[in-house]
């Protein structure tokens, strides 16, 4: 009987662990991009500097009003699953590609606004993440186990900023301030390609008959 009973519990943990992990990442991506404001400053906004940086940043959340009306009407129509995947590749993929940006001094105006797009796509990820991880654990979990998987959610979206600032702080503790202008200051959002990861490790988590009933 032992084995019958510590299997389910055995799964139950893996699921709540790769929800967590996906809240690591997707606060990671968003997170960063705050962080790496004095460099991305340098970047894009030769003239306007902090005003121009600071504009884009609040892009990002004026994506997660959008976001929260748009995510669900996802859920609703493909379900919690397909939603929350899709959710961590816009992030992933967004973040990836602020990375790959060239700088103003290359493609002028084109890339502030590539950065403004790709910076609501984050906005628009991050308010769907969350509150439809939190919907997978009232469907999972039984009451006594729920708010205690949701609590590594939420301690993930803390290591997620953590992460961010370590890699931030590593990186102006290797390079100076011109190295990461000159091209370093894309290796934080470069990591972004984790949060894929967890897609993908959600997907696995999740049997496919899922789609239908989570």
């Amino acid at each position: 009987m032992q084995p019958s009973t510590c299997a389910p519990e055995r799964n139950l943990l893996i699921k709540g662990l790769s929800l967590a992990c996906s809240s690591v990442w997707e606060y990671y991506d968003f997170v960063v991009y705050g962080l790496m404001m004095p460099y991305i400053a340098q970047v894009f906004f030769p003239h306007e500097g902090y005003f121009g940086v600071a504009f884009v940043f609040s892009i990002g959340y004026f994506g997660r009003g959008v976001g929260a009306l748009f995510f669900s009407f996802i859920t609703d129509a493909y379900g919690k699953k397909k939603a929350l995947i899709f959710a961590l590749n816009l992030m992933g993929v967004s973040t990836c590609c602020i990375g790959m940006i060239p700088a103003y001094r290359n493609i002028g105006d084109l890339s502030t606004f590539l950065l403004c797009v790709f910076r609501f796509c984050q906005g628009l990820s991050f308010a769907g993440e969350l509150p439809t991880a939190a919907l997978f654990i009232q469907k999972l979990y039984p009451k006594t186990r729920a708010y205690q998987i949701l609590s590594y959610c939420l301690s993930g979206t803390s290591l997620g900023a953590l992460l961010a600032s370590l890699v931030v702080f590593l990186l102006s503790y290797a390079c100076t301030e011109k190295e990461i202008v000159m091209g370093y200051w894309r290796l934080p959002f470069l990591l972004g390609l984790f949060a894929l990861f967890s897609s993908r490790m959600l997907y696995r988590a999740f049997p496919e008959e899922m789609y239908e009933t989570v």
